[in-house]
């Protein structure tokens, strides 16, 4: 019995899409054996569920984004462009 930590959790796939599934979906996906791991809340054995990561299915490729989402700021620091865009 699974417990979700929401009404909709995200699940991400092995190419990088990420997509809200309710209960029932997560449970279909774990009992066809598509799950590579389940995200808890907590240490304990029985917590929720916060987010669900898929294994790759067959010919899967991976979606890659047209300009590198991490830049080099200084010789020892890295950002995330969205954050060097915004002026953080």
């Amino acid at each position: 019995m699974l417990t979700l930590a929401a009404e909709r959790v995200p699940v991400v796939s092995a190419c990088g899409y990420v997509t809200d599934y309710g209960l029932e979906a997560v449970e279909g996906l774990v009992a066809s054996g598509l799950v590579a791991q389940l995200v808890r809340r907590g240490r304990k054995p029985g917590g929720v569920v916060v987010r669900v990561l898929l294994l790759a299915r067959e010919n899967e490729i991976a979606h890659r984004s047209p300009q590198s989402t991490i830049q080099r700021v200084l010789p020892t620091t890295w950002t995330h462009r969205e954050s060097l865009l915004a002026g953080y």
